[in-house]
């Protein structure tokens, strides 16, 4: 094997080395307490005061949630639900409801597919449930499951 071969197979095996000592730990779903797979890095950033962050998305297959975890100077704050908290539920959708907003949504190509996507978390026993915020700047709809809020569909206006 030649040197340049050798460097590359040393810097293939860093990378890994250090992607399994560094990598986002282990997450468990708090639902089923199956593991959370596929993570992935979802965006970089740059926290207020400077230094350094990172977010991971990674799923729970046996539930069909969405997890994300922050990394911000090197400090991991645990997974949690792309959903709202439970302390900002607020009513309950009926079906007639969701039927009304599905046809509004629909009109619209973008809304209405993340609208359906949105719906498509539900499942028997799930409740939807309106969402505001604690510092009343958002507002949506939450799949509710079991009592925890597992998915979300933020809303810019009223509807």
């Amino acid at each position: 094997m030649d040197q340049d071969a050798r460097k590359g197979e040393f810097f293939k095996t860093l990378r890994t080395t250090m992607a399994r000592l560094w990598g986002p730990p282990v997450g468990t779903c708090p639902l089923c307490n199956g593991p959370i797979t596929e993570v992935q890095r979802a965006i970089y950033f740059t926290p207020v005061g400077g230094g350094s962050g990172r977010v991971f998305r990674g799923g729970c297959s046996a539930c069909d949630v969405d997890f994300h975890l922050s990394l911000t100077n090197g400090v991991f704050d645990g997974w949690w639900p792309r959903a709202p908290e439970r302390s900002e539920l607020t009513s309950l959708v009926t079906e007639d409801e969701l039927t009304t907003l599905s046809k509004k949504l629909g009109r619209y190509h973008h809304l209405g597919a993340n609208w359906e996507r949105f719906l498509a978390r539900r499942r028997a026993g799930d409740e939807v449930r309106r969402y505001r915020s604690a510092d009343g700047v958002g507002s949506g709809f939450a799949v509710v499951r079991g009592g925890q809020p597992i998915s979300q569909y933020v809303v810019f206006v009223p509807l």
